[in-house]
Order: C-alpha cells, then structure tokens, then sequence
C-alpha cells in the first residue's frame, strides 16, 4: 500500500500541472515496448510487481557500473509537442536510499530532474518540469547508483504537457495550433489556411471539464466551399470520438455553431480537442478529408462551453436554412449554419409521411414519397424548428 504522503503528493502535482494527455506509450510497462535499455541491464519484472492496478508489471532496472544505467523511451516527435510547459513524472521502488532521476533529451541538451533518494520500500512519485520547444524528445529514467549492482522497479511513467482548465468564453488567440495546415492570428481570429488535407485547429494549453459542460458553440466565417465542420476528442473511454455538422459555404459573415457534446464518453477532463474542416464525399453520403486549396481560409473568431445550450427560440427560427434540389426526385440535402437535430414531412393534409431523427448526414432520402408537393418542418435538439416547402417530381 502506498504511503499517505505519496497520496497527498499526487493530489498536489494533479492540482499544480492540471490535465494533459500522455505522451508516453506503454507507460504502465505490459511488456517492454517502446522502451531501450542503456548502459545497463533490465527486463519486465516477473513475477508482476506493480503500482498500477491493472495486469501490467514494472520495469526492474539495474544500476550501471560506470555510466548512469537508464531507460529511454521511444522518441516523441515534434508534431506531438508545441512550445511550452511540461512535466515528466513515473513512480519507483527500492531499497531504502535507492537513487533515481528522469531526464529528457531535448535539441541537443539534457535536461536532468534533481536526484530522487527514496525514503521507503513502497512506491514513491517522483516529478518535475520544463520548458519544451517545437522539437522532437526522448524521455529517458535512470538507476543513478552507479554500483552495477542495485536495482529498483519502475512504473507509470507519464511525459505530458501542462494544462489548465479551459474558461467558458475563449477567443482562438492562444492555446489553438494549427495541424495540417499554416494559419495566422489577428486579434482574436485565428485564420486556417487549408493548403493541406485534414487541416485542423488543437488544443494544446487547455482541458475541459465534461462533467460540467455539454454544449461547445463555435463562431467562425467560412471563406472556402467546404461544407463540413468537426470535433474530435480524446473520449473518456480512450479511444477518439468525433461530432460532425453541416455549415454554410462562402460566407459574407460569421455564422454560429453549436454542438451538443453530451455521449458516454463526454465525461471527466477531456483533452485533445481538434476543430475540423470536411467536406461532402463524391457519393454525398458521408464527410471526407479537404482538396488542399490555395487561397481558401476559415476565420475562427469566438468558442463557447457551457452546460447548456445557448442559442435562443430566436436564434434556430433565424437561422440561415436551406434545401435542395427543389424539385427533388430522390435525395433532398440540407445546409444549415446551425445543428439539425431531426427531420419531419407532411402532406397538405398535415399527415407525417416521412420522419427521422437524429440526423448523422444532411441528407433526406424522399425517393418512397408519392410525386407532390410537401412541408419539411427542421427541429434543433431544443423542439425550436423551420419549415419548408418542396416538390416531390
């Protein structure tokens, strides 16, 4: 069992780095994975002892005779990290006045954490941070006995930037880089180029509490003729999710979005956030990476996160809604600078013929429909709904 102060310590560097996602794969050490040997010997500890409460073991490292025995991890590439601030942490156990220290290797330089002695035979954390360019690292721990002979476990290694919790209102100023593409930043607008396919906005510097906030509205103005605007996360579950709507092309000005996050998966601090541009595929059944295109941008402005949902009666009754072809003979698309939430066709007699909800795609197939003229009443996720009229040939 862990010692209480090693308890205590936790909650402090939990409260102190905040929440980031860690770069470090294979961290709990189920095999030996992605992690070399230096300068010494070591192996995955058998029988399994481990800090972590899950089937992986610990990393058994023996202290170098003459050089610092360590571990190194493979190298995280420069396209993970952005310039800023990060902390390295992992837990070891030994003997009483066992030594230990991590280090990252960085542009050319090491930097080193100051030795750890540690102070028991349980599990103990130890932790530090730094400053980190747009470069390439190699996180690295080492047994610094130096006798050749002393061994200590190590576990839960984690290598992560540091994060703080994002604010209701945020501007695209700070904390959002660009992945895939160049962008620039003009006051509170941050412009994405999209010369290059998936072109994307992440967040790096910021997390958000999920438990808390359901709803992230986005304020942008769409320069290009791509109809698709994404959002991706790392889920609570691991593995990534993404929430996808319809948005207006060539705007004139700037449009507001809004998406309703809340799934199984929306829960905890999430982290990894990316703000996408898609466009239709050939076939106009799914969405599909960008053409690089010169000269086409997309102007963020404004995000907000909240707990519910900000947009008013007003807002979805004025909303800029449209459909087509009209007349129609199969499929009947739907282009909308705010979330459709569901779909529902009357006849002149007010009779439902045709419904869904849910909507995935902007795209309704009316091909069962008898030829004729009919309603098409649009809902948002709030019950507020347009109507339009079209003709069935």
């Amino acid at each position: 069992m862990k010692h209480f102060y090693t308890f205590f310590l936790t909650l402090f560097l939990t409260a102190y780095f905040g929440h980031a996602q860690n770069l470090i794969t294979n961290s709990t050490f189920t095999d030996a994975t992605d992690w070399t040997v230096v300068n010494t010997t070591g192996s995955i500890k058998s029988p399994a002892d481990s800090h972590t409460a899950d089937l992986s073991s610990s990393f058994e490292l023996t202290a170098g005779s003459t050089y610092n025995g360590h571990i190194a991890h493979s190298q995280v590439g420069a396209s993970k990290l952005e310039a800023g601030n990060y902390m390295m942490s992992y837990w070891v156990k030994g003997p009483v006045g066992s030594r230990s220290k991590l280090q990252v290797y960085h542009q050319g330089s090491a930097i080193n954490s100051s030795p750890h002695d540690t102070s028991s035979t349980d599990w103990e954390q130890v932790t530090h941070s730094f400053m980190l360019a747009k470069a390439s690292a190699t996180p690295k721990v080492f047994n610094s006995q130096n006798d050749g002979t002393s061994v200590i476990l190590i576990d839960d290694v984690v290598f992560k930037r540091v994060t703080t919790e994002a604010l209701a209102s945020l501007d695209f100023a700070t904390g959002w880089y660009p992945v895939n593409a160049t962008a620039s930043v003009s006051g509170t607008t941050h412009t994405l180029n999209l010369n290059a396919g998936t072109p994307k906005l992440k967040l790096y510097d910021y997390y958000v509490d999920a438990d808390t906030n359901k709803f992230i509205k986005i304020d942008l103005k769409n320069n290009s003729t791509n109809t698709g605007l994404q959002i991706s996360y790392l889920g609570s579950d691991g593995n990534t999710k993404y929430n996808t709507q319809t948005i207006t092309a060539s705007d004139t000005s700037v449009k507001t979005y809004e998406f309703n996050m809340t799934n199984a998966a929306w829960t905890g601090n999430i982290e990894d956030i990316n703000i996408i541009i898609k466009k239709r595929n050939a076939a106009d059944t799914g969405w599909a990476i960008v053409d690089a295109t010169s000269g086409e941008t997309v102007d963020f402005s404004a995000i907000t996160i909240s707990a519910a949902s900000t947009l008013t009666t007003q807002d979805f009754e004025k909303a800029s809604i449209s459909i087509y072809p009209n007349p129609v003979s199969s499929e009947l698309s739907i282009v909308s600078d705010m979330k459709v939430e569901s779909v529902k066709v009357l006849d002149l007699m007010g009779r439902t013929v045709l419904s869904k909800i849910q909507m995935v795609a902007p795209v309704l197939n009316v091909g069962g429909l008898q030829k004729g003229v009919y309603m098409i009443e649009l809902s948002n996720e709030n019950g507020k709904s347009q109507t339009k009229k079209f003709i069935k040939k």
